[in-house]
């Protein structure tokens, strides 16, 4: 299934950047190819500081997202 799956995922809900209007996509190499000529062509580029905001957050650590699940859930009942 992995040559035909395509994952697009954002930051708004996960890492509270909401408005900011960041995501990105995974699929194959093929098709990135296509989808970067199209999302260039189509929206304008997103704000380094956003981006940075980004990998800080792909690559920091997960707790502060479960303590927020942790809260949204405890909510929920």
């Amino acid at each position: 299934m992995r040559p035909l799956t395509i994952i697009l995922d954002g930051f708004s809900k996960t890492y509270a950047m909401t408005g900011w209007r960041l995501g990105y996509g995974v699929m194959p190499a093929e098709l990135a190819e296509r989808v970067t000529k199209l999302m260039v062509n189509s929206n304008s580029c997103t704000a380094a500081f956003s981006q940075y905001a980004a990998i800080a957050a792909l690559e920091g650590p997960r707790d502060p997202v479960k303590t927020m699940v942790a809260a949204f859930r405890e909510r929920r009942t």
